[in-house]
């Protein structure tokens, strides 16, 4: 885990959501160490938070005590040498909103997720009883608000309170009902007193704060130290009744606890600022029930809206923003868990709320208008209309009237669209993110107006479809084909038309990239036999056809494509295509009348070009390199590999970047372009790397494939540990799935994929190792015919080409027990003249014992280790019985061949090897086979005889 400076954000997590609070220009006021006082700003939640001036130009304490101007220095920000207000930073050359990287932000706020095992649990109907308790430090004064103030926060019934929202947002299904301790009057107040001082929980500062905490460990320890002794405390002197029942789901957890903090809030992310977290560091318990979630408010942040977004967190909602802090807003002022604090949208009532404050969003299927309620109210408030182009993205609609309590703060009154994307769990790590509201001039990269995101008659906006501002495109921007027409006046109720297509699409549609050149498409007419169209494009990007009008290849979509095809058929080639290309392609069913059904989209990649050695690749660009692919294993894993704009391996940008996710097991590869290793035994292969650590669990590795599918281990791995590896470079060989047409290289990330942070990659290079050639000599005596050997058939002719008699199989063997395997298997083409050659690595420079394997014949080493110290390597089985171990040669005519008749590959040949070839024979069978020992195709008597013969003298392999 990479180290942070020092005065950066400690920051905090809860254990299944990671739970936030963004706040935005909240006054802040510091003080340099010669007494000059300075009026800024925080912004940010938990995990990172800054200061800043007006302007938006960071402010960071040094550790000579003093506020400086703050930069970039990698991903990290730094104090310059300005202090503030001694300059005009934009004179002086400094950026706005110098921030950490989202790299590093990323990593400090999944730290805390650590060793939090439990899933947030709470009621979601009901009571849930909350336990609030009140906490100063030993050099702080008596809270001066008396406990009246602070219940009327959490329990006012008419009014904005803790009590009174999730009553209002739950339609009466939901009380939370909070009770104070230490017990006192509602006149005066009364708190646990802690023996530390404030400096105690804020951050070390050579200067300034000697006192504080100096890493993530202390400030964990010195926080639920401080909850703990608190809860002890009040379990003595004002002790929570055991008929207060504060486990409402009888989970055998305290519901929630919320600890309130005399005095102000920190700067840069200090202990000191609202959260929610998990005591996991003790188990405390109160009336018998562990203490595990709670919410932190220092006393400046003790507001309701805060509060309610914690607890919602602690019922189990996410953070509808991005942690990012991208300027892209997703819901914005619309839902709580944004920045909002009117009602959370009707999708986060159903799902966060366990389906009961909305037990169901029915859907809309048929073309018609439809009526909604507001979302204040308990019924008729939202539906569901799906994607006709997503089979997971789809909508929800649902009408905000700016009136009452809480829905009174909404910018305006209308109907929200809203796209959701059940695949993922909030917003925070967005995009791509669950809950989108749609508003004018928002699209994927630009944020647009989220105030004027309703529709209504006096909006001025009344519709919604794929070519409007804004579209209702999906998560890659495509289409969404939404269409939603004549929104009503804004209230009692909204209206609004939904247009549903009818026409059934084609079905079945694939395209497959079969050549370098070529993508075969395929599909099924709609059960109406209609006709269809198919139209291509470079990019993910279509229009749609009008209605009425007639296309013929060639022809342009307004919006996107080209058409390829008008008819009938049920397929169609692509061809003249580049290589290794991805192409797009959408296909609408048509009526008679030219009618159009809703299209399918799909896509297909031509076939990438085999690529020569030596090659290299460097990752210069922020794309991945040509050829090269991602695979994933395990259920729910993604793609985790992505090319990244930093030198973290020790080379120059881009580098591929591996990220973890919360996957187990699982595996994640970055594959190579395949490679042409045709000849080939060994590969040389060099790259930079290096592990940015979490924990074990997880090994890293080369793996080789000939296929892209099936995987082989390599010689490198390294398995996981809590400490970073590297920068470093790595020079491993390649042994596996070579002499092929096509080879693939993967680095691979296997294992539980949560116990590590990133894995970079730069700087590939793969050459053919150099090598030396072993000849060598041997008949086979199935194929034998006196002077050379027959070609090995299958059912239909020749099994191999050319003179190639069959394929055996080659090993080198350790000289000395218990013989191991050093070298191969090397699969080698024996002629008909007898001679097969194979390359062998050139580290294989000792002495071997040579071992022959074929698919029926007798195992057989060589008599005595053979030398390869030489660039060529020579050995005769043919020439003499004493050739081979334990003289294991038959003579026929003049010449000495390898015993056949090993069907089984047992070791030894016997009766089961006659059952084995007398069963194939019974049924007729035929071809390349094991019970073939004559090689004649025919699997028959002649083969039997064969195997009698050599039964009959008790042949069997011989070895060291």
């Amino acid at each position: 885990m990479k180290k942070l400076f020092l005065l950066l954000a400690v920051l905090l997590l809860s254990n299944f959501y990671l739970l936030a609070n963004y706040v935005s220009f909240q006054p802040y006021s510091i003080q340099q160490p010669d007494g000059v006082k300075i009026d800024c700003f925080i912004s940010g939640d938990e995990y990172y938070n800054w200061l800043h001036d007006k302007d938006g130009f960071t402010i960071i304490q040094a550790n000579d005590g003093f506020y400086y101007y703050g930069e970039i220095s990698g991903e990290q920000v730094v104090p310059t040498s300005f202090l503030v207000n001694s300059v005009d930073p934009s004179i002086v050359g400094l950026k706005k909103w110098a921030k950490m990287s989202s790299h590093a932000y990323e990593e400090v706020r999944r730290k805390y997720t650590s060793g939090l095992s439990r899933g947030l649990k709470a009621p979601h109907t009901g009571t849930l009883n909350n336990i609030v308790v009140y906490i100063k430090f030993s050099d702080d004064t008596e809270f001066t608000n008396t406990r009246q103030f602070f219940d009327d926060k959490f329990n006012l019934v008419s009014g904005i309170s803790l009590k009174s929202y999730f009553q209002d947002v739950s339609y009466n299904q939901f009380t939370i009902s909070s009770t104070h301790y230490p017990d006192c009057a509602m006149t005066t107040n009364l708190s646990y007193t802690d023996t530390h001082p404030r400096s105690y929980f804020q951050p070390y500062n050579a200067t300034t704060n000697p006192n504080g905490y100096s890493n993530d460990s202390e400030r964990t320890t010195r926080e639920h130290t401080l909850l703990k002794d608190a809860l002890d405390w009040i379990s003595i002197n004002s002790p929570v009744p055991s008929t207060l029942n504060v486990d409402g789901d009888n989970d055998g957890y305290v519901d929630n606890v919320c600890f309130n903090v005399r005095g102000g809030n920190g700067a840069w992310a200090s202990l000191l600022w609202a959260h929610s977290w998990a005591l996991y560091s003790y188990s405390v318990y109160i009336n018998g029930k562990r203490v595990w979630e709670y919410t932190f408010q220092p006393e400046t942040q003790l507001e309701v809206k805060t509060i309610c977004h914690e607890m919602f967190h602690a019922v189990g909602a996410p953070d509808l923003y991005h942690y990012s802090y991208d300027g892209l807003h997703p819901v914005q002022n619309w839902d709580l868990m944004e920045s909002g604090f009117g009602h959370m949208g009707a999708y986060m009532k159903w799902k966060y709320a366990a389906q009961t404050w909305i037990t169901a969003i029915p859907e809309i299927t048929t073309s018609g208008t439809y009526t909604l309620n507001p979302l204040s109210s308990s019924t008729g408030n939202c539906y569901k209309i799906a994607s006709p182009n997503s089979t997971t993205e789809f909508y929800v609609v649902e009408y905000r009237k700016a009136s009452g309590t809480y829905e009174g703060t909404l910018p305006g009154s209308g109907l929200l669209v809203y796209r959701i994307d059940p695949a993922y769990g909030g917003n925070a790590n967005g995009p791509p993110d669950e809950v989108y509201i749609f508003r004018p001039d928002g699209t994927t990269t630009v944020n647009g107006n989220t105030s004027t995101a309703f529709y209504s008659l006096e909006s001025g906006r009344t519709a919604i479809n794929d070519a409007t501002n804004p579209s209702g495109f999906l998560q890659n921007g495509s289409p969404g084909g939404i269409s939603i027409s004549n929104v009503t006046s804004a209230g009692n109720t909204i209206s609004f038309t939904v247009g549903i297509n009818t026409i059934a699409t084609p079905s079945l549609f694939t395209a497959t990239g079969i050549s370098t050149s070529q993508i075969n498409l395929q599909w099924n007419r709609n059960v109406s036999n209609d006709n269809v169209m198919l139209a291509w494009n470079t990019s993910p990007t279509f229009g749609n056809p009008v209605s009425g009008t007639a296309y013929s290849a060639g022809n342009t979509i307004s919006g996107g494509g080209t058409v390829l095809y008008s008819g009938s058929l049920t397929s169609f080639i692509h061809s003249g295509l580049s290589a290794s290309t991805t192409y797009y392609y959408k296909i609408w069913s048509v009526t008679g009348s030219n009618q159009y059904s809703y299209g399918v989209a799909q896509s297909g990649r031509t076939l990438c070009s085999v690529v020569s050695l030596p090659y290299t690749q460097n990752f210069s660009s922020e794309l991945l390199p040509n050829c090269w692919s991602t695979q994933m294993t395990g259920i729910g894993t993604v793609n985790s590999w992505s090319l990244a704009q930093t030198t973290n391996a020790g080379g120059t940008p881009f580098e591929m970047k591996s990220t973890y996710q919360s996957i187990n097991p699982g595996a994640s590869r970055l594959v190579t372009a395949p490679l042409n290793t045709v000849g080939l035994a060994e590969l040389d292969l060099s790259f930079r790397h290096k592990l940015d650590a979490y924990s074990t669990g997880v090994t890293l590795r080369v793996q080789s494939s000939s296929d892209g599918v099936n995987w082989t281990n390599e010689n490198w791995s390294l398995a996981t540990t809590s400490s970073n590896v590297g920068p470093a470079i790595v020079n491993t060989t390649i042994t596996h799935n070579l002499n092929s047409a096509s080879t693939y290289l993967a680095f691979t990330v296997e294992g539980d994929l949560y116990q590590y942070d990133y894995w970079y990659i730069d700087d590939v290079s793969i050459t053919s190792a150099a090598s030396k050639t072993l000849n060598l000599y041997m008949y086979l005596e199935g194929l034998f015919n006196g002077a050379n050997m027959n070609k090995a058939h299958n059912e239909s002719g020749y099994q191999f080409p050319s003179n190639i008699a069959d394929q055996i199989s080659i090993e080198l063997h350790n000289t000395v027990a218990p013989y191991q395997l050093v070298g191969g298997p090397f699969t080698a083409n024996l002629t008909t003249d007898s001679l097969a050659s194979v390359t062998i690595p050139v580290n294989h420079s000792g002495s071997y014992y040579i071992v022959v394997k074929h698919r029926n014949s007798i195992e057989t080493w060589s008599a005595a280790p053979v030398s390869f110290a030489g660039s060529a390597i020579y050995y005769n089985f043919c020439s003499s019985a004493s050739q081979a171990y334990g003289n294991n040669l038959k003579y026929m005519n003049g010449h000495y061949a390898i015993f056949s008749g090993d069907s089984n590959q047992d070791g030894i040949i016997d009766s089961s090897d006659l059952i084995a070839v007398d069963n194939d024979g019974i049924t007729f069978e035929t071809g390349y086979l094991s019970t073939d020992i004559n090689g004649d195709g025919l699997i028959d008597s002649s083969d039997m005889i064969v195997i009698d013969n050599n039964a009959e003298v008790f042949v069997g392999k011989s070895t060291p």
